[in-house]
């Protein structure tokens, strides 16, 4: 073996583990097979874009939802408005740029 090994510049024990697993391809031992392993390969690497796919939408969720929505601006200057609390010129402003903005 170790001879076959030094011809073909790999180890002995790459030559033992690629035969236990070409007998585990044919059936013959228990284990994961190599198409198996293929598969299980693909589908590692697609449930991470899928993880990290979640991971971007959660958090453009949480920014949305920081966002304050130009309907409850426009309420919170209309009561502003209705109490005479602010000084007219100050609103006035504040709903031209409301409305620019929208």
């Amino acid at each position: 073996m170790a001879q076959v090994a030094a011809d073909l510049r790999i180890s002995e024990q790459t030559i033992y583990l690629r035969r236990r697993q070409h007998l585990i391809d044919t059936g013959q031992p228990p284990g994961t097979t190599s198409s198996e392993n293929a598969e299980l390969i693909v589908a590692r690497r697609r449930i991470a874009e899928l993880e990290a796919a979640v991971a971007i939408h959660r958090r453009a969720a949480q920014l949305l939802d920081e966002v304050v929505s130009p309907k409850d601006q426009v309420k919170k200057l209309a009561t502003e408005l209705a109490t005479d609390s602010a000084p007219p010129l100050r609103l006035a402003t504040a709903f031209t740029e409301l409305a620019q903005a929208m």
